[in-house]
């Protein structure tokens, strides 16, 4: 979602039934946007109101650009304005949980690492009131293509009376090649989703989209649901750039015209692994045929796939481009299988060595190289530790400066985190690649950023100590690639210099280039217009700009560096710069504070307002949820909201027979169990005694298999006696004490046990295994199976006066139901805590209380992918 920003209310009711309410009305939603110098500060204004005569609870959401950091929130209620402070993370949380425990309604905004950024704020509105939020962000937009994209994702889920986005953009040089469009997320274009006005003047352009009742009618029954997305560039030329100097500080935007393309080594790493099969390889292949035909005359590509072991399509030699070698390149990708495990370590230093081995041996003129790496998933073969393989790729690539090096992270189950840290600490840069039907563009898209390099080697200086060394942001690059741009900021240290003088040195393809370029310091602006694009008036675009690239900078190096100390000491720098410039950054959080509204509905008296999320590879939160089991012959046990007690039913299936236990598509997250049938009947019942000869866990590409006798983490073998600790990713599995413990960040955590079970009379034993739901707080509302639907099921129990065998009862309402459940108190064993747990047992296998019936449960395979278990 780089570059695009998404607003969207999502309205919630509380007292009465959803068909009694009228939703609040989105009465207006203005999006503006003022674009300086490429630094964009977006205001978005949102104004709803409740026309019903009880309160009901609204909450503005905001999906903000990955680059983007929140600088303002507001909102106004009866009159009165309540803002946002940032304050750093820990100790915004304290204050948040401190207002929480006095009964005052607040809100806690925060960025949390790896996700996508969201800012969501909500709030009770009062009968017959209106509350304005009010939010801003700012964004240096990046060039990518030759074009700077701005984009804005809308979507109300309303008609709106006042709906207007505006956009004011102010360069320096002339504005080329502007474009404005609505892009319905359906895909279908419609006249009525023109915009409504564009005009360019020379370096200002003024963009507005004022979409009608009947315009947005027109494209949907909820309004409108889309992207606005605005593209320009601005004439430059074969300079050192131009630099904007405003109350002692400067930003430099490079980004040369003129110059001839680099000729190139490209290395192509691909991930071929199991994980991979299906659309994901032959995405790949589409994309690979597209990539090698876009090669140049003059460029030499290689290229590796990669499972449990590493081929080279040619071992010798980096291959020219040519009509008779790209056949052959073709062939190679045409014939790619999957297979295996993921040896990221030995793929990486393999490509490196080859591409040192073969630069000793060639004595004409050195091109640049490059490595491009693609995988899906995390290391399951050869080294499999992380730190390691950074260790080992960087060592191996002249201490991250021989090479650049561009990862790939294509779909959920890739290491996004761990796959950015290594391009940072190789000159590169990592993107994700999303499992989606438009896989293959993103794939050709990224080469096309990174296909033509101009320039190697570029060094940014700045003459007759001007600059505060150290203040500068990042000015030493590797490359530059066309239609890029680098962007350098710094403090001035001498006022009283006349000329501002900057020196640009680089590699060009012609051989060395240097560019220079001076500024006359009388002639630059020393204070800023009313208009800036500023939160706070008296600070400058450009002091705001190079406090938010040395932020980001910080941010990067946090990540690259393996260093504790240098990691807490970064941590500190941007941390005191996020507070200075009040940003919301992943080191800060914002907390807002509201006295509780004696008004408010008491059906919702403690409505939170304001959290932000963002995207990673991380578990997605639902609402808070508890423990289960199902263990034993077997039974499932599960805590339910609204009940004292768990609910708990029988599993009786057919000897090896599957049964799906936990889904969660969102997260990526399936759990299934085998059944072991011991033919051993229940004197009670009569019923064949089951238990579970073997429990499996996906998450992505990791995949677990559990039985009595040993546990495959992927294609390794280990044994239930290792007491080891293995770190997949996000993954920490545990072996201990005949217990396997499984952790998915902080809000996802389930044990396997093995049990051993005498039967005296038959002189035999049943060797089995039991799942354990441990912490389910992290699982997504879409979760389902025997278990996991119940994660956000709600229960009223109701104990009667009635016995049953000298056993309590009770009726459960599940929602969505018009009938109760009778159900009677049993006592189950849970070998876990060893000890009896009381629950409410459901007859029938559940009926009535899972969706559908038992058998709905039962799946063909226990894997997703049989061939990874040996």
């Amino acid at each position: 979602m780089k570059g695009r920003s998404f607003v969207c209310v999502i309205l919630l009711f509380t007292s009465r039934s959803l068909a009694q309410l009228k939703k609040p009305t989105i009465s207006s939603l203005h999006v503006t946007s003022d674009i300086k110098y490429r630094f964009a500060t977006t205001r978005i204004n949102s104004v709803i109101a409740n026309g019903e005569t009880t309160a009901q609870e609204a909450v503005f959401s905001v999906t903000l650009p990955k680059t983007a950091f929140i600088s303002n929130f507001s909102m106004t209620i009866d009159g009165k304005d309540y803002a946002g402070v940032v304050k750093e993370k820990e100790a915004a949380l304290r204050l948040y949980k401190k207002a929480k425990s006095k009964g005052i309604t607040a809100g806690h905004v925060a960025v949390k690492p790896r996700e996508t950024s969201q800012f969501k704020v909500s709030v009770n509105v009062a009968a017959q009131r209106i509350v304005h939020f009010n939010v801003t962000y700012q964004e240096l937009l990046q060039r990518r293509l030759g074009q700077y994209h701005h984009s804005i994702n809308v979507n109300p889920g309303q008609i709106v009376n006042d709906f207007k986005i505006e956009i004011f953009i102010n360069e320096s040089k002339k504005i080329n090649n502007l474009t404005a469009s609505l892009n319905p997320s359906n895909g279908i274009s419609s006249p009525r989703g023109k915009v409504s006005q564009i005009n360019v003047m020379d370096n200002t352009a003024v963009i507005k989209f004022s979409p009608t009742i009947s315009d947005q009618q027109a494209l949907s029954k909820e309004g409108i649901s889309g992207q606005f997305e605005v593209k320009y560039d601005v004439e430059r030329g074969l300079n050192a750039g131009e630099i904007q100097v405003v109350n002692g500080y400067f930003v430099h935007y490079f980004a040369p015209n003129g110059l001839k393309t680099i000729n190139k080594n490209v290395m192509f790493i691909l991930d071929v692994s199991s994980s991979m099969s299906g659309r994901k390889i032959a995405q790949t292949k589409d994309a690979m045929k597209v990539i090698l035909n876009d090669l140049r005359e003059g460029d030499n590509f290689n290229m590796i796939k990669f499972s449990s072991n590493v081929h080279f399509w040619n071992k010798t030699d980096m291959v020219p481009f040519n009509p008779t070698n790209l056949k052959r390149g073709l062939q190679f990708i045409e014939d790619m299988r999957t297979i295996w495990a993921t040896n990221i370590n030995e793929a990486l230093v393999k490509a490196i060595q080859f591409l040192k081995n073969l630069e000793a041996k060639v004595s004409n003129k050195k091109k640049t190289s490059i490595i491009i790496f693609l995988t899906d998933g995390q290391a399951s073969a050869g080294v499999t530790n992380e730190a390691t393989i950074l260790k080992n790729v960087k060592q191996e690539n002249g201490g991250g400066e021989r090479y650049t090096l561009f990862n790939l992270a294509f779909g959920k189950g890739a290491d996004f985190n761990f796959l950015k840290q290594m391009s940072l600490q190789n000159g590169g840069l990592a993107r994700k690649i999303y499992e989606d039907s438009d896989a293959a563009l993103q794939l050709q898209g990224f080469y096309k950023e990174v296909a033509n390099p101009l320039l190697s080697n570029i060094r940014i200086k700045y003459l007759n100590d001007a600059v505060e060394n150290s203040s500068l942001t990042t000015n030493e690059y590797d490359t530059y690639f066309d239609g890029s741009e680098i962007v350098v900021a710094g403090k001035l240290s001498n006022n009283a210099i006349k000329t501002f003088q900057t020196k640009v040195e680089a590699n060009a393809a012609t051989g060395p280039l240097t560019l220079t370029y001076g500024l006359p310091l009388a002639a630059v602006t020393t204070q800023p217009s009313p208009k800036d694009p500023s939160v706070k008036e008296l600070t400058s675009f450009t002091e705001r700009l190079w406090a938010y690239l040395t932020i980001k900078n910080l941010l990067d190096q946090m990540v690259e560096t393996t260093n504790p100390t240098e990691k807490v000491n970064l941590k500190k720098k941007a941390l005191d710069l996020s507070l200075k410039y009040h940003f919301v950054t992943p080191v800060t959080s914002m907390v807002v504070l509201k006295p509780d509204d004696p008004t408010k509905d008491a059906a919702n008296p403690n409505p939170d307002y304001g959290h932000t999320s963002t995207s990673r590879r991380t578990y997605n939160r639902g609402s808070s949820s508890s423990s289960a089991s199902a263990d034993n012959d077997p039974h499932i046990i599960i805590d339910v909201k609204g009940s004292k007690k768990p609910i708990c039913f029988d599993l009786v299936g057919k000897e090896n027979e599957v049964y799906r236990l936990l889904s969660d598509h969102q997260n990526g997250i399936t759990v299934n169990a085998k059944i072991l049938d011991t033919k051993t009947r229940n004197k009670k019942s009569g019923e064949r005694k089951t238990y579970f000869r073997d429990i499996s866990i996906m998450v992505h590409s990791l995949q677990i298999l559990a039985s009595y006798e040993v546990v495959f983490l992927n294609r390794e073998r280990i044994d239930w006696t290792s007491n080891k600790k293995y770190q997949m990713g996000s993954a920490t599995l545990m072996m201990e004490n005949d217990r396997l413990t499984v952790k998915l960040g902080e809000g996802i955590s389930f044990v396997v046990m093995r049990h051993k079970r005498y039967w005296r009379k038959k002189n035999d034993v049943t060797l089995y295994v039991g799942f354990y739901l441990i912490n389910g707080n992290g699982l997504s509302r879409g979760s389902h199976g025997l278990i996991g639907q119940f994660q956000h099921k709600k229960v009223h129990a109701k104990t009667t006066n009635i016995l049953r065998h000298s056993q309590p009862t009770a009726k459960l309402y599940f929602m969505k139901t018009s009938h109760p459940l009778w159900v009677q108190q049993v006592q189950f064993k849970n070998m876990l805590k060893k000890d009896y747990t009381q629950c409410w047992f459901i007859p029938k296998y559940g009926r009535g209380a899972i969706d559908g019936k038992i058998s709905d449960y039962r799946v063909k395979t226990l894997m997703w992918r049989r061939s990874l278990i040996m």
